[in-house]
């Protein structure tokens, strides 16, 4: 029948998948199309809607999701999250001009204010450039952006700003006049690409009011890596500390209200182009996504000890949401089945839950190697007389956490004298009693035999001396 052979099918595939390493869901099965990979500009998009909501969780599904199709830009993405959460909780603001830039390929970004209606710097601007005037006179090969269209008059805010700087004997070739913006998005967009342009700049920092730096720091982050993408690869150029009025003597020292961080994400998907695909996600927000399956990359070490502990070094575990998203669980993995206590295959089950779904995969591994055992004598003393006295010799089999059984033969002078086999209960110890009818230095030695899990032993002699 159809319906048997699509049946048969999907089995073989499960059957294909499990011994691949691929992990099946244990719970209602998705549909077929739920698990269609979304496009990078859906997972970038989301990425940016997901962190302004403060959704971590889902926003690192989704970076998980733009790494799977873009190894690269995924990483990228994933530093700019981070460094865009550093800023939401919290930034030291710099009142005064820092000291330890960089004396070289360093630039100071003064973010531009509405002009006065006849075209002259206001009150708000001309603050922000006496900062960095105080800049430029602190680092001397340092260059200055000034960012800002929004014409006056017909004066630009970036032209106003540099005749000030001009009229204050800074020299024009330090002097870098970006034209093009009338938002923050602007200011962050068009500057970092001009710098991108000129080339050679490594650092940078930003002068504005204490109010307005972290949105703006976020930006130009954001405008960074959007250069990045353009030209498929890193950027060597950072920010280093930044330069403020301070406007609000609160700012900085406690993390970002929930409509602060909403209004910093709407900006950052202006400085993307992604504005539209974000406005939609707002409107109508996306379902919260369920655990489909998970990924699991096996750990390096496969095959053990008798008795060796399991080690996850190289383990990943990696779960994939029913929208193609996927995150890093590795630490909150759950894993089961492992045992070394006896030789042969054994199979480790990984599992992961979320909201009462469960995804789970196995991985193999092998216990090849026996325990290593040891094998020591000690006497009860190390002097006996002719005919007299009775030496206790008691011999020691350790095999870390395995008790070991098997033959124990110990040897006088060469000679087999006792054997004995150890049981389980014994703990590895072995105890004899001697009386000696010889004089002279005597010596015991002695020899494990191993058993299935322990690995057999010869100890070290020991020798006492019997006298008349």
């Amino acid at each position: 029948m159809r319906q048997s052979a699509t049946a048969r099918s999907l089995i073989a595939t499960l059957v294909s998948a499990a011994l691949a390493g691929t992990i099946a869901l244990v719970g209602p099965a998705m549909p077929a199309s739920a698990a269609a990979a979304p496009s990078i500009t859906q997972l970038r998009t989301k990425i940016i809607y997901l962190q302004g909501k403060g959704d971590s969780d889902a926003r690192d599904a989704a970076v998980g999701g733009l790494i799977e199709q873009s190894a690269w830009q995924g990483k990228a993405w994933q530093g700019f999250v981070t460094e865009w959460s550093k800023v939401t909780a919290g930034m030291k603001m710099n009142t005064a001009v820092p000291s330890g830039l960089p004396t070289k390929n360093h630039v100071f970004v003064v973010l531009g204010s509405a002009l006065t209606s006849s075209g002259k710097v206001s009150t708000k601007l001309e603050r922000r450039l006496k900062l960095a005037l105080k800049a430029l006179q602190a680092y001397p090969n340092a260059k200055v952006v000034v960012s800002g269209g929004a014409p006056r008059n017909g004066v630009t805010e970036a032209a106003a700003m540099q005749a000030w700087l001009l009229d204050k004997g800074v020299a024009k070739d330090r002097i870098i006049a970006e034209t093009k913006s009338s938002s923050t998005v602007g200011n962050a967009r068009y500057s970092m690409e001009i710098l991108a342009g000129l080339g050679g700049f490594t650092s940078y920092t930003v002068v504005t009011d204490s109010s307005h730096i972290r949105r703006a720091s976020v930006l130009f982050l954001a405008a960074k890596l959007r250069v990045e993408e353009q030209k498929g690869k890193s950027w060597a150029i950072k920010p280093i500390a930044n330069l403020v009025f301070p406007d609000l003597a609160t700012a900085g020292q406690k993390p970002l209200s929930a409509s602060s961080s909403a209004y910093a994400a709407s900006n950052v998907a202006g400085v993307f182009g992604l504005t539209s695909q974000y406005e939609a996600l707002v409107a109508e927000p996306p379902i919260p996504a369920k655990v489909a399956s998970i990924d699991v990359t096996n750990p390096t070490k496969l095959v053990y000890g008798v008795g060796e502990s399991l080690s996850t070094a190289g383990l990943l575990v990696k779960v994939v949401y029913d929208d193609g998203s996927r995150r890093d669980v590795t630490r909150s993995a759950k894993l089961t089945g492992f045992s070394s206590a006896k030789l042969g295959a054994g199979s480790v089950t990984v599992s992961y839950t979320e909201d009462g779904q469960t995804a789970s995969a196995n991985f193999a591994y092998k216990v090849t190697k026996k325990v290593a055992s040891t094998a020591k004598i000690t006497l009860g003393a190390t002097k006996a007389k002719l005919l007299k006295s009775k030496v206790a010799v008691n011999v020691k089999i350790a095999s870390g956490s395995v008790k070991p059984t098997g033959k124990v033969s110990l040897y006088l002078d060469g000679k087999l004298v006792r054997t004995t086999t150890l049981k389980a209960k014994a703990a590895g110890v072995a105890k004899f009693t001697f009386a000696f009818n010889k004089v002279g230095v005597r010596k015991f030695t002695v020899v494990y035999s191993g058993d299935s899990l322990t690995a057999s032993a010869k100890g070290r002699a020991v020798k006492l001396t019997v006298t008349k």
